[in-house]
């Protein structure tokens, strides 16, 4: 009769830790996963419960606890290293009297993980001077609360009118279409009359959807800026509805700028049908004459935007140049503020130039049956160089307010 030999379960064949092994031990190393440990535990560690406890370490504790991004991120962490804690506590507990290995390396886990929860703790900490803050924060919340609503039914309105001004274009091209077919250049005064109406009506709203409008969420700086001096994320849950409610006023603005585009659009439209009647060579001259004037020497025209973006440029430019890292607290605070108010000039640029490209749109229009007529076809190439360079340059001013961003955003 053959007699087998007993074999320990497979389970009892691993070998002991080693000091190589104790070393490994460290947050965000492979010691912290369920597959490191199941490898070098000892059997009588086998149900501490250090595996599961692991898995869930891995899921919601991530290396730094300035990672976490609320309170509620902060609370599961804190659970889960103590449930980590008495999983690894048990799995001492387990260790037999030889095993001074193991115990060493439970003793590691633990030493690990406690110096990972007084990082949360301090983390979701309430010092006094956060306190403080939030109250000059929940004292400006009704101002700004109430600008952010005045200025949202502003732009509420300024979308209801921009929706009948649509319609009015869309009646007008309708009837100068019926009215071209017939192919008779007389009988569009009453059109054109609606059209100058219509174009100032849209005109009164420039000022509100290019300058005043984009400026929507700049009204809540009282309460951004007081945020920025949070330390802790203790009134997260709090200032969230805030920030929702900046975000939903910049996208009411978003959709404000929409329908105005459509309706530059549409009157674009309209414009070119109810002008449609046969204009002299000295009429287009004059038209073109008059729109140069407006393109160079407007308001918003070429020159007063070119010496707009070299000022702001050099302005950027000079924050690029700076050495953050050398930068005081109360120093980054002002470079910030001030890169908000070059961000606003910026803007405005950018306002400048949508409507130098409208001059150009209505020049290249009017004067399209006049290309091959030297002295307009060299006006209108001035004319077309002029808003390329002026593009041009602010793209590349762009580029560096997108750097200067980026800078802020990591300070």
């Amino acid at each position: 009769m053959s007699t087998k030999l007993w074999r320990a379960p497979r389970d009892t064949e691993r070998r002991l830790m080693d000091k190589k092994d104790i070393d490994a031990i460290k947050p965000g190393s492979p010691a912290f996963t369920k597959k490191w440990w199941g490898a070098h535990r000892g059997i009588t560690m086998k149900d501490s419960g250090v595996g599961k406890a692991l898995e869930d370490w891995v899921r919601y504790c991530p290396k730094d606890p300035d990672a976490m991004e609320d309170v509620v991120e902060l609370e599961v962490a804190k659970d889960t290293c103590e449930r980590l804690t008495a999983a690894m506590t048990r799995a001492k507990q387990s260790c037999g009297s030889l095993a001074k290995e193991s115990k060493l390396a439970c003793d590691k886990y633990l030493a690990a993980i406690e110096v990972y929860r007084k990082k949360l703790v301090a983390a979701e900490a309430d010092p006094i001077a956060d306190a403080e803050t939030w109250k000059e924060i929940q004292a400006a919340k009704p101002k700004v609360i109430g600008l952010l609503t005045k200025m949202g039914e502003r732009i509420e309105a300024a979308i209801k009118e921009i929706a009948e001004l649509g319609e009015t274009a869309k009646y007008l091209v309708e009837r100068a279409k019926a009215r071209n077919q017939m192919g008779s250049p007389g009988g569009r005064d009453d059109l054109a009359q609606a059209l100058e109406e219509l174009k100032k009506n849209f005109e009164g709203l420039e000022k509100f959807v290019n300058r005043e409008a984009p400026q929507i969420t700049r009204l809540a700086d009282p309460i951004v800026n007081l945020e920025a001096k949070l330390k802790t994320r203790k009134y997260d849950k709090e200032m969230r509805a805030m920030r929702e409610a900046i975000v939903r006023a910049g996208r009411a603005e978003g959709g404000l700028r929409d329908h105005y585009t459509a309706l530059s659009t549409a009157i674009q439209e309209a414009d070119k049908l109810v002008t449609k009647a046969v204009k002299t060579r000295q009429q287009v001259l004059d038209s073109m004459e008059n729109k140069l004037v407006m393109f160079w020497d407007g308001p918003q025209g070429a020159t007063n935007l070119a010496a707009s973006i070299a000022d702001v440029t050099k302005q950027l430019n000079q924050f690029i140049a700076l050495d953050v890292a050398k930068l005081s607290e109360e120093d980054k605070r002002k470079l910030s503020a001030k890169a908000r108010a070059v961000d606003d000039e910026r803007l405005m640029i950018d306002a400048g130039l949508t409507n130098l490209g409208n001059i150009v749109r209505q020049v290249a229009q009017e004067t399209r049956d006049y290309v091959k007529d030297k002295a307009i076809a060299d006006k209108l190439k001035e004319i077309l160089a002029g808003h390329k360079h002026i593009d041009s340059t602010v793209k590349q001013m762009d580029i560096k307010a997108a750097a200067v961003s980026k800078m802020i955003a990591k300070m």
